[in-house]
């Protein structure tokens, strides 16, 4: 058999053949080489059940940073559910699309050479820029059955999105890109597009593996919708009962909008199984109340109230930046205002203000990271800064701001980051000790005592 995926011209078609190596199964693989390249590789995870010889599902994954183990992570728990073969590059990352599309063709040429691969069934995923480049690849190859794409749509409006593929975007409700998934959403129903928005109560970054779960859950029910696999009851009664217990529980939470959410899900998912009547009359229900009525005015007032905030903050600090400001002392005071804010919200204004603080984070660390040719290395700190003062959870920021100051030979002052993000809550000291950046504070008098705390 041979498969052609016609991703891109360069993509090669090539002779479906044995497993040139034999892989651990059950286990993630950090790295392993792509033929023909002397430096790129990808993560591999083969699952429990996989055996050379049969057509398998596969899900390539896209991590904004190229942590392809990181990414694999994540998807091991369903790859298991379900059978996948998990793939993602070690060199894919946010950046020109031309170069991302040349590392994947051949890591796709790599891929489909080494394993038997069910053509059918062949699934992109990604975070943030990831997801952006998953997407690109579905519509760009038309050989795509589904994508997953997590904190980001579209990199720009499809020109085509024939054969169409089912799409299963998942966002948080604090994430930065909230508002414009929620549009996507809405245009790929105008397009009749098969897709699904999950939200949950997360920030921008990956999704939790039950997260994911949920998500695979769905496109296994658009395998069966598509005739790509035998229906499975057990299957499909664990995923309504998942579904239905998600619906119950935001109902109980008094979120009412996310409630009615799930039960439209239901409603639109499983009436080919079950009667589902009762679940649509649950929906209208909840819909004609009061308290729905007031918490979807809520909701939409503060998206009307973000876009303006959003503006007069971005405003505010790109113009600092062009001004050469290097002093944190307004933004101190205005996220602390905002985070005062935050606190005494209510549900939906609480997550306004964790949009606002991660939108504020995001373009400090874009600025400094791909403008720095531009910046001077005071205004590349000053940015850090403000992306430390909005997510102090951030660990790029901290290794950033130690990049900067070793720079410039104030060793104390880029130990005082390493201490910073220590006791921001960073738990991984093995991860530190073996970094690049935090090796070189190594011989500094507190090293050894902070690496304790």
């Amino acid at each position: 058999m041979r498969i052609c995926l016609g991703l891109l011209p360069l993509l090669m078609c090539l002779p479906s053949r044995a497993q040139r190596q034999v892989f651990a199964r059950g286990e993630v693989i950090d790295s392993v080489p792509v033929q023909g390249s002397t430096t790129e590789s990808f993560a591999l995870y083969l699952p429990e059940q996989y055996r050379p010889g049969s057509a398998w599902p596969i899900v390539l994954i896209f991590d904004p940073a190229a942590r392809g183990g990181v990414a694999v992570r994540q998807f091991t728990e369903v790859a298991e559910t379900y059978g996948y073969i998990l793939v993602a590059s070690n060199d894919s990352r946010n950046g020109p699309y031309d170069r991302n599309f040349e590392i994947t063709n051949r890591l796709f040429n790599e891929v489909f050479s080494d394993f038997d691969l069910d053509p059918g069934r062949i699934y992109t995923a990604g975070f943030s820029g990831g997801a952006r480049l998953a997407s690109s690849i579905a519509v760009l190859s038309g050989h795509i059955q589904g994508v997953v794409a997590c904190g980001a749509g579209f990199s720009d409006t499809p020109p085509s999105l024939n054969p169409p593929f089912s799409y299963a975007a998942i966002v948080g409700d604090r994430d930065f890109n909230y508002s414009e998934l929620r549009k996507t959403d809405g245009w790929l129903e105008k397009l009749q597009l098969p897709h699904e928005l999950f939200v949950f109560g997360i920030e921008h970054q990956w999704p939790l593996p039950e997260q994911l779960g949920k998500a695979l859950d769905w496109l296994q029910l658009e395998a069966y919708r598509k005739e790509l696999l035998p229906e499975n009851k057990a299957v499909v009664d664990r995923i309504y009962s998942k579904f239905y217990d998600d619906a119950r529980k935001l109902e109980a939470g008094n979120d009412l909008p996310g409630a009615v959410r799930e039960y439209d899900r239901i409603f639109r998912n499983f009436g080919r199984y079950y009667g589902v009547d009762s679940i649509r009359v649950r929906a209208e229900s909840i819909r004609e109340t009061k308290a729905f009525r007031t918490q979807k005015q809520e909701l939409e007032k503060s998206l009307e109230v973000e876009a303006g905030l959003v503006k007069m903050y971005v405003d505010a600090l790109q113009a600092d930046i062009r001004n050469g400001v290097t002093e944190t002392g307004q933004w101190d005071k205005r996220i602390a205002r905002i985070r005062e804010k935050m606190a005494g919200a209510d549900l939906y204004n609480r997550a306004m203000f964790g949009r606002i603080l991660a939108t504020l984070s995001a373009i400090a660390f874009e600025t400094a990271d791909h403008g720095s040719g531009k910046l001077s290395v005071q205004q590349k700190i000053f940015c850090y800064d403000i992306c430390i003062l909005a997510n102090p959870e951030n660990l790029y920021s901290y290794l950033r701001q130690m990049e900067n100051y070793l720079a410039l030979g104030k060793r104390d002052r880029a130990f005082e980051y390493l201490e910073k993000l220590v006791r921001s809550g960073f738990q991984d000291r093995a991860y530190l000790k073996e970094n690049s950046t935090v090796s070189k504070l190594k011989d500094h008098p507190g090293f050894n005592a902070l690496m304790e705390e």
